[in-house]
């Protein structure tokens, strides 16, 4: 997803390019069940744009189905909504959707 212009005055925005498609958790439920190499392909995507991200040292702490847009004409996966997204080495902060917390902030 590519940002295209971005402003820090005050009401501060961000414009984002429309990435086409539809939630994964609609994709998934709309189709039933996937082949194992579809499920693979969504699975590499994710796994490079986390590669991607982490390499920046940005964590999206907030990555769930519904943050995660997938175009059925071409497969093409984008990960969505940084609005919990942080820029650091290491995060212990409770951020984005508790039910998708990792167990390890619970200690």
């Amino acid at each position: 997803m590519r940002l295209l212009e971005w402003s820090k005055e005050e009401p501060w925005t961000i414009t984002m390019e429309l990435v086409k498609g539809e939630p994964l958790h609609e994709y998934l439920y709309r189709k039933g069940t996937l082949t194992e190499n579809q499920a693979r392909n969504i699975v590499i995507q994710l796994l490079d744009a986390g590669a991607y991200m982490h390499a920046f040292n940005v964590f999206h702490r907030d990555l769930k189905l519904e943050n995660i847009m997938i175009n059925d004409l071409d497969q093409k996966v984008t990960v969505i909504d940084y609005g919990y997204c942080c820029h650091q080495k290491i995060t212990q902060l409770k951020q984005g959707t508790e039910s998708y917390y990792a167990p390890e902030l619970f200690t």
